[in-house]
């Protein structure tokens, strides 16, 4: 038996003449396999026009904002990451800039090297006088030495947390229009 009418009748949307209808109809009272996919063909259309109405779980706009805060966190982390990033790129620049620039206007590179290892020089000196005089406030004043230290470490310590206090707030700054 040819299934091919019948089947484009089920499918067709457009209303069946009435004796299509009726053929139709008598085709799928004898006909197992037509009928099947006329059921099943007339649940898929109920079920595609039907308004399903499809409720969030509990909770799923707090999840949501949530998550979407927290996103929002790490992109600000990153943005302020990259800045203090681009910062210290910026910096490094300006110190090799001057350096150029102090090279090129003292006499070119040679100049600037020959000056370099002067002033490592001066420093080495001035630590190894540093030294010498330490070791001989040590030797006469023991407990005031010690003091002096203490103080003096206490002061490093302080102005590295002050340093270190200003480049986070600097570097924490919001951008214009977040």
């Amino acid at each position: 038996m040819n299934h091919q009418q019948f089947e484009e009748w089920i499918f067709n949307d457009e209303p069946l003449l009435p004796d299509q209808e009726l053929a139709l109809e008598e085709h799928l009272h004898s006909c197992e396999d037509c009928r099947r996919l006329y059921t099943a063909w007339r649940s898929a259309e109920d079920w595609l026009q039907s308004p399903a109405t499809i409720t969030p779980a509990a909770g799923f706009t707090a999840r949501w904002e949530a998550r979407a805060e927290a996103e929002q966190a790490r992109r600000r982390r990153r943005i302020n990451g990259l800045w203090s990033v681009l910062i210290l790129l910026a910096g490094i620049g300006l110190v090799l800039a001057s350096l150029g620039v102090f090279a090129w206007s003292n006499g070119g590179p040679a100049n600037a090297i020959v000056e370099a290892a002067e002033s490592v020089t001066q420093f080495w000196t001035f630590l190894s006088a540093s030294i010498r005089v330490s070791s001989v406030i040590v030797e006469q004043f023991p407990v005031a030495s010690f003091m002096l230290i203490w103080a003096l470490m206490g002061a490093a310590l302080i102005l590295a947390f002050i340093w270190l206090a200003s480049f986070y707030q600097v570097t924490r700054i919001p951008l214009a229009g977040k």
